[in-house]
Protein backbone atom coordinates (compact mmCIF):
# COMPACT_ATOMS: atom_id res chain seq x y z
CA UNK A 1 0.00 0.00 0.00
CA UNK A 2 1.35 3.43 -0.97
CA UNK A 3 0.29 6.57 0.87
CA UNK A 4 1.35 9.40 -1.39
CA UNK A 5 3.14 12.31 0.19
CA UNK A 6 3.33 14.54 -2.87
CA UNK A 7 0.83 17.13 -1.68
CA UNK A 8 0.55 20.88 -1.90
CA UNK A 9 -1.28 23.40 0.24
CA UNK A 10 -2.39 26.52 -1.60
CA UNK A 11 -0.83 29.46 0.31
CA UNK A 12 -3.89 31.67 -0.23
CA UNK A 13 -6.83 29.30 0.16
CA UNK A 14 -5.22 26.58 2.24
CA UNK A 15 -6.69 23.93 -0.09
CA UNK A 16 -4.73 20.69 0.06
CA UNK A 17 -4.18 18.95 -3.29
CA UNK A 18 -2.73 15.62 -4.33
CA UNK A 19 -0.25 16.85 -6.93
CA UNK A 20 1.57 13.92 -8.51
CA UNK A 21 2.01 10.17 -8.21
CA UNK A 22 5.52 8.97 -9.15
CA UNK A 23 5.32 7.70 -12.76
CA UNK A 24 7.15 4.47 -11.98
CA UNK A 25 4.95 3.52 -9.04
CA UNK A 26 3.07 0.20 -9.25
CA UNK A 27 0.21 -0.82 -7.00
CA UNK A 28 -2.44 0.86 -4.84
CA UNK A 29 -2.61 4.46 -3.67
CA UNK A 30 -4.50 5.85 -0.69
CA UNK A 31 -4.92 9.62 -0.81
CA UNK A 32 -4.55 11.28 2.58
CA UNK A 33 -7.61 12.41 4.50
CA UNK A 34 -8.08 16.18 4.30
CA UNK A 35 -7.15 16.34 0.61
CA UNK A 36 -9.67 18.51 -1.26
CA UNK A 37 -8.49 18.29 -4.88
CA UNK A 38 -6.89 15.76 -7.20
CA UNK A 39 -4.71 17.92 -9.42
CA UNK A 40 -4.32 18.02 -13.18
CA UNK A 41 -2.64 14.84 -14.45
CA UNK A 42 -2.06 13.64 -10.88
CA UNK A 43 -2.14 9.99 -11.98
CA UNK A 44 -1.90 10.66 -15.71
CA UNK A 45 1.64 9.41 -16.14
CA UNK A 46 1.27 6.52 -13.71
CA UNK A 47 -0.13 3.75 -15.92
CA UNK A 48 0.57 0.99 -13.40
CA UNK A 49 -1.43 2.35 -10.48
CA UNK A 50 -3.97 -0.44 -9.93
CA UNK A 51 -6.32 1.29 -7.47
CA UNK A 52 -6.86 4.68 -5.86
CA UNK A 53 -8.81 5.29 -2.67
CA UNK A 54 -10.15 8.83 -2.33
CA UNK A 55 -11.11 10.25 1.08
CA UNK A 56 -14.48 11.83 1.77
CA UNK A 57 -12.85 15.27 1.78
CA UNK A 58 -12.09 15.52 -1.96
CA UNK A 59 -14.26 18.14 -3.66
CA UNK A 60 -12.85 18.33 -7.18
CA UNK A 61 -11.16 15.95 -9.60
CA UNK A 62 -9.25 18.13 -12.03
CA UNK A 63 -8.82 17.69 -15.79
CA UNK A 64 -6.90 14.60 -16.85
CA UNK A 65 -6.38 13.49 -13.25
CA UNK A 66 -6.45 9.77 -14.16
CA UNK A 67 -6.11 9.89 -17.95
CA UNK A 68 -4.34 7.06 -19.75
CA UNK A 69 -4.26 4.79 -16.71
CA UNK A 70 -4.18 1.23 -18.05
CA UNK A 71 -4.35 -0.78 -14.81
CA UNK A 72 -7.12 0.65 -12.64
CA UNK A 73 -10.35 -1.40 -12.88
CA UNK A 74 -12.65 0.53 -10.53
CA UNK A 75 -13.03 3.86 -8.75
CA UNK A 76 -15.35 5.13 -6.03
CA UNK A 77 -15.93 8.88 -6.25
CA UNK A 78 -16.95 9.94 -2.73
CA UNK A 79 -19.99 11.98 -1.85
CA UNK A 80 -17.83 15.02 -1.07
CA UNK A 81 -16.95 15.52 -4.77
CA UNK A 82 -18.93 18.23 -6.60
CA UNK A 83 -17.05 18.38 -9.92
CA UNK A 84 -15.38 15.91 -12.27
CA UNK A 85 -13.46 17.96 -14.82
CA UNK A 86 -12.82 17.19 -18.49
CA UNK A 87 -10.70 14.18 -19.45
CA UNK A 88 -10.63 13.06 -15.81
CA UNK A 89 -10.79 9.34 -16.70
CA UNK A 90 -10.09 9.58 -20.44
CA UNK A 91 -8.56 6.44 -21.94
CA UNK A 92 -8.69 4.46 -18.69
CA UNK A 93 -8.77 1.29 -20.75
CA UNK A 94 -9.49 -1.22 -17.96
CA UNK A 95 -11.84 0.90 -15.88
CA UNK A 96 -15.00 -1.23 -15.69
CA UNK A 97 -16.74 0.11 -12.59
CA UNK A 98 -17.36 3.74 -11.58
CA UNK A 99 -19.40 4.77 -8.55
CA UNK A 100 -20.26 8.48 -8.59
CA UNK A 101 -21.14 10.22 -5.33
CA UNK A 102 -24.53 11.89 -4.99
CA UNK A 103 -23.24 15.46 -4.71
CA UNK A 104 -21.50 15.76 -8.07
CA UNK A 105 -22.99 18.72 -9.96
CA UNK A 106 -20.83 18.98 -13.07
CA UNK A 107 -19.04 16.50 -15.33
CA UNK A 108 -16.70 17.87 -18.00
CA UNK A 109 -16.14 16.78 -21.59
CA UNK A 110 -14.41 13.46 -22.38
CA UNK A 111 -14.54 12.57 -18.67
CA UNK A 112 -15.00 8.84 -19.40
CA UNK A 113 -14.32 8.78 -23.16
CA UNK A 114 -12.39 5.85 -24.67
CA UNK A 115 -13.04 3.74 -21.60
CA UNK A 116 -13.15 0.45 -23.48
CA UNK A 117 -14.03 -1.67 -20.43
CA UNK A 118 -16.76 0.49 -18.89
CA UNK A 119 -19.98 -1.55 -18.98
CA UNK A 120 -22.48 0.36 -16.85
CA UNK A 121 -22.72 3.64 -14.97
CA UNK A 122 -25.28 5.60 -12.97
CA UNK A 123 -25.08 9.38 -12.94
CA UNK A 124 -26.86 10.81 -9.86
CA UNK A 125 -29.64 13.36 -10.11
CA UNK A 126 -27.42 15.97 -8.45
CA UNK A 127 -25.62 16.37 -11.80
CA UNK A 128 -27.14 19.22 -13.83
CA UNK A 129 -24.31 20.03 -16.24
CA UNK A 130 -22.67 17.45 -18.51
CA UNK A 131 -20.42 18.47 -21.38
CA UNK A 132 -19.84 16.83 -24.76
CA UNK A 133 -18.09 13.54 -25.76
CA UNK A 134 -18.78 12.10 -22.30
CA UNK A 135 -18.86 8.40 -23.28
CA UNK A 136 -17.38 8.52 -26.78
CA UNK A 137 -15.94 5.14 -27.80
CA UNK A 138 -16.97 3.37 -24.60
CA UNK A 139 -17.58 0.32 -26.75
CA UNK A 140 -18.62 -2.04 -23.90
CA UNK A 141 -21.11 0.38 -22.33
CA UNK A 142 -24.54 -1.26 -22.29
CA UNK A 143 -26.33 0.33 -19.33
CA UNK A 144 -26.55 4.04 -18.43
CA UNK A 145 -28.70 5.87 -15.94
CA UNK A 146 -28.87 9.59 -16.80
CA UNK A 147 -29.75 12.32 -14.25
CA UNK A 148 -33.24 13.76 -14.20
CA UNK A 149 -32.09 17.37 -14.36
CA UNK A 150 -29.75 17.27 -17.36
CA UNK A 151 -30.82 19.54 -20.23
CA UNK A 152 -28.75 18.35 -23.19
CA UNK A 153 -27.50 15.11 -24.68
CA UNK A 154 -24.56 16.98 -26.14
CA UNK A 155 -22.33 16.39 -29.17
CA UNK A 156 -20.86 12.87 -29.50
CA UNK A 157 -22.28 12.01 -26.06
CA UNK A 158 -22.65 8.27 -26.81
CA UNK A 159 -20.75 8.14 -30.13
CA UNK A 160 -19.12 4.75 -30.63
CA UNK A 161 -21.00 3.05 -27.77
CA UNK A 162 -21.45 -0.11 -29.81
CA UNK A 163 -23.01 -2.18 -27.00
CA UNK A 164 -25.69 0.35 -26.03
CA UNK A 165 -29.03 -1.24 -26.95
CA UNK A 166 -31.33 1.21 -25.17
CA UNK A 167 -31.24 4.39 -23.12
CA UNK A 168 -33.87 6.50 -21.41
CA UNK A 169 -33.49 10.22 -22.08
CA UNK A 170 -34.76 12.30 -19.12
CA UNK A 171 -37.76 14.56 -19.67
CA UNK A 172 -35.65 17.58 -18.67
CA UNK A 173 -33.61 17.37 -21.89
CA UNK A 174 -34.32 20.07 -24.50
CA UNK A 175 -31.54 19.45 -27.04
CA UNK A 176 -29.88 16.48 -28.76
CA UNK A 177 -26.41 17.42 -30.02
CA UNK A 178 -24.76 16.44 -33.29
CA UNK A 179 -23.49 12.85 -33.60
CA UNK A 180 -24.87 12.13 -30.13
CA UNK A 181 -25.53 8.46 -31.00
CA UNK A 182 -23.10 8.06 -33.91
CA UNK A 183 -22.08 4.41 -34.43
CA UNK A 184 -24.33 3.05 -31.67
CA UNK A 185 -24.68 -0.13 -33.69
CA UNK A 186 -26.76 -2.05 -31.10
CA UNK A 187 -29.35 0.67 -30.47
CA UNK A 188 -32.76 -0.68 -31.52
CA UNK A 189 -35.25 1.98 -30.50
CA UNK A 190 -35.29 5.32 -28.77
CA UNK A 191 -37.86 7.79 -27.51
CA UNK A 192 -36.98 11.48 -27.59
CA UNK A 193 -38.93 13.09 -24.75
CA UNK A 194 -41.48 15.82 -25.07
CA UNK A 195 -39.74 19.11 -24.41
CA UNK A 196 -36.83 18.58 -26.79
CA UNK A 197 -36.87 21.48 -29.26
CA UNK A 198 -33.73 20.90 -31.31
CA UNK A 199 -32.08 17.82 -32.84
CA UNK A 200 -28.78 18.59 -34.48
CA UNK A 201 -27.11 16.92 -37.47
CA UNK A 202 -26.11 13.26 -37.86
CA UNK A 203 -27.48 12.25 -34.47
CA UNK A 204 -28.12 8.59 -35.39
CA UNK A 205 -25.63 8.03 -38.23
CA UNK A 206 -24.56 4.37 -38.57
CA UNK A 207 -27.06 3.11 -35.99
CA UNK A 208 -27.45 -0.05 -38.04
CA UNK A 209 -29.85 -1.86 -35.69
CA UNK A 210 -32.16 1.11 -35.11
CA UNK A 211 -35.74 0.16 -35.98
CA UNK A 212 -37.97 2.83 -34.47
CA UNK A 213 -37.71 6.37 -33.15
CA UNK A 214 -40.28 8.53 -31.36
CA UNK A 215 -39.97 12.28 -31.94
CA UNK A 216 -42.19 14.78 -30.09
CA UNK A 217 -44.06 17.70 -31.65
CA UNK A 218 -42.05 20.01 -29.39
CA UNK A 219 -39.14 19.68 -31.84
CA UNK A 220 -38.96 22.82 -33.98
CA UNK A 221 -35.53 22.41 -35.53
CA UNK A 222 -33.70 19.45 -37.08
CA UNK A 223 -30.52 19.29 -39.12
CA UNK A 224 -29.02 17.24 -41.93
CA UNK A 225 -28.63 13.46 -42.16
CA UNK A 226 -30.20 12.57 -38.84
CA UNK A 227 -30.64 8.90 -39.81
CA UNK A 228 -27.94 8.37 -42.44
CA UNK A 229 -26.97 4.69 -42.85
CA UNK A 230 -29.67 3.29 -40.57
CA UNK A 231 -30.69 0.34 -42.80
CA UNK A 232 -33.03 -1.29 -40.23
CA UNK A 233 -35.10 1.84 -39.58
CA UNK A 234 -38.76 1.12 -40.31
CA UNK A 235 -40.84 3.51 -38.24
CA UNK A 236 -40.64 7.12 -37.09
CA UNK A 237 -43.38 8.07 -34.63
CA UNK A 238 -44.00 11.82 -34.69
CA UNK A 239 -46.48 13.16 -32.16
CA UNK A 240 -47.35 16.20 -34.26
CA UNK A 241 -49.08 16.69 -37.61
CA UNK A 242 -47.77 15.96 -41.08
CA UNK A 243 -47.50 19.68 -41.74
CA UNK A 244 -45.38 20.12 -38.60
CA UNK A 245 -43.14 17.27 -39.65
CA UNK A 246 -42.61 18.70 -43.08
CA UNK A 247 -41.78 22.11 -41.65
CA UNK A 248 -38.96 20.76 -39.50
CA UNK A 249 -37.53 18.18 -41.92
CA UNK A 250 -37.88 19.68 -45.39
CA UNK A 251 -38.85 16.13 -46.30
CA UNK A 252 -38.45 16.28 -50.09
CA UNK A 253 -37.56 13.03 -51.84
CA UNK A 254 -34.43 13.10 -54.04
CA UNK A 255 -33.82 11.24 -57.32
CA UNK A 256 -32.54 8.16 -55.46
CA UNK A 257 -35.74 7.80 -53.43
CA UNK A 258 -34.30 9.24 -50.23
CA UNK A 259 -35.59 11.89 -47.90
CA UNK A 260 -32.29 13.67 -48.37
CA UNK A 261 -32.61 15.94 -45.38
CA UNK A 262 -32.96 12.98 -43.01
CA UNK A 263 -30.72 10.57 -44.90
CA UNK A 264 -33.33 7.79 -44.95
CA UNK A 265 -35.23 5.96 -47.73
CA UNK A 266 -38.69 7.28 -48.46
CA UNK A 267 -39.96 3.78 -47.60
CA UNK A 268 -39.52 4.50 -43.88
CA UNK A 269 -42.97 4.84 -42.29
CA UNK A 270 -43.60 8.20 -40.64
CA UNK A 271 -46.56 7.99 -38.28
CA UNK A 272 -48.16 11.38 -37.63
CA UNK A 273 -50.13 12.27 -34.52
CA UNK A 274 -48.52 9.20 -33.01
CA UNK A 275 -49.22 9.38 -29.34
CA UNK A 276 -46.92 6.58 -28.24
CA UNK A 277 -48.76 4.83 -25.46
CA UNK A 278 -47.12 2.75 -22.80
CA UNK A 279 -47.37 -1.01 -23.09
CA UNK A 280 -47.65 -2.80 -19.76
CA UNK A 281 -47.58 -6.52 -19.20
CA UNK A 282 -48.82 -7.60 -15.76
CA UNK A 283 -47.62 -10.94 -14.45
CA UNK A 284 -48.61 -11.87 -10.91
CA UNK A 285 -48.45 -8.83 -10.16
CA UNK A 286 -45.17 -7.51 -11.60
CA UNK A 287 -45.13 -5.63 -14.87
CA UNK A 288 -42.90 -4.89 -17.82
CA UNK A 289 -43.13 -1.50 -19.51
CA UNK A 290 -42.03 -0.49 -23.00
CA UNK A 291 -42.85 2.15 -25.57
CA UNK A 292 -44.86 1.79 -28.77
CA UNK A 293 -42.81 0.28 -31.55
CA UNK A 294 -40.77 -1.88 -29.18
CA UNK A 295 -41.13 -5.62 -28.70
CA UNK A 296 -42.39 -6.82 -25.32
CA UNK A 297 -41.52 -10.33 -24.19
CA UNK A 298 -42.50 -11.97 -20.89
CA UNK A 299 -42.88 -15.47 -19.54
CA UNK A 300 -45.11 -17.20 -16.98
CA UNK A 301 -43.26 -20.08 -15.40
CA UNK A 302 -45.85 -21.87 -13.25
CA UNK A 303 -49.07 -23.73 -13.98
CA UNK A 304 -52.18 -21.81 -12.97
CA UNK A 305 -50.65 -18.34 -13.08
CA UNK A 306 -52.56 -15.70 -14.95
CA UNK A 307 -51.05 -13.10 -17.23
CA UNK A 308 -52.81 -9.87 -18.23
CA UNK A 309 -51.67 -7.89 -21.25
CA UNK A 310 -52.93 -4.35 -21.78
CA UNK A 311 -51.69 -2.73 -24.97
CA UNK A 312 -52.50 0.38 -26.97
CA UNK A 313 -52.51 -0.54 -30.64
CA UNK A 314 -49.69 0.78 -32.80
CA UNK A 315 -48.85 -0.19 -36.34
CA UNK A 316 -46.09 -2.77 -36.32
CA UNK A 317 -46.38 -3.47 -32.58
CA UNK A 318 -46.34 -7.11 -31.53
CA UNK A 319 -46.01 -9.24 -28.43
CA UNK A 320 -44.34 -12.63 -28.16
CA UNK A 321 -44.98 -14.98 -25.25
CA UNK A 322 -43.21 -18.10 -24.04
CA UNK A 323 -45.27 -20.64 -22.12
CA UNK A 324 -44.14 -23.14 -19.49
CA UNK A 325 -46.87 -25.11 -17.80
CA UNK A 326 -50.43 -24.26 -18.74
CA UNK A 327 -51.10 -20.61 -17.78
CA UNK A 328 -54.41 -18.92 -18.40
CA UNK A 329 -53.93 -15.84 -20.59
CA UNK A 330 -56.16 -12.79 -21.04
CA UNK A 331 -55.33 -10.40 -23.87
CA UNK A 332 -57.07 -7.02 -24.04
CA UNK A 333 -56.27 -4.71 -26.97
CA UNK A 334 -57.33 -1.11 -26.68
CA UNK A 335 -57.13 2.00 -28.83
CA UNK A 336 -57.66 5.45 -27.29
CA UNK A 337 -58.87 3.75 -24.11
CA UNK A 338 -61.56 1.78 -25.97
CA UNK A 339 -61.34 -2.01 -26.01
CA UNK A 340 -61.33 -3.13 -29.65
CA UNK A 341 -60.16 -6.74 -29.39
CA UNK A 342 -59.98 -9.57 -26.90
CA UNK A 343 -58.59 -13.05 -26.75
CA UNK A 344 -58.86 -15.05 -23.58
CA UNK A 345 -58.67 -18.66 -22.59
CA UNK A 346 -56.33 -21.44 -21.55
CA UNK A 347 -53.43 -21.96 -23.95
Amino acid sequence: MYEGNLYKNDPETGVKSFVKCPPAYKGKVTVQNGTEEISFNAFGDSPNVTAVTLPNTVKKIWSGAFQNNSAMTSIVIPGSVTEIASNAFWKCSKLASVSIGKNVQRIGSYAFADGKSLKSIEIPDSVTEIEWYLFENCSALSSVRLPKGMTSVSDHFFAGCKSLASVTIPSSVTEIGSNAFLDCTSLKSIKIPNGVTEIESKVFVNCKALQSVTIPASVTQTYWYMFENCPALKDIYFTGTKAQWQSITNSEIDEDGYIAFLGVPASVNVHYNANPSTIKVYVNPSDVTAQAGEDVTFSVNATGHRAYLSMALQKGGRCSMEYMGNPQIFLHYSHRQRVVGRNEGVL
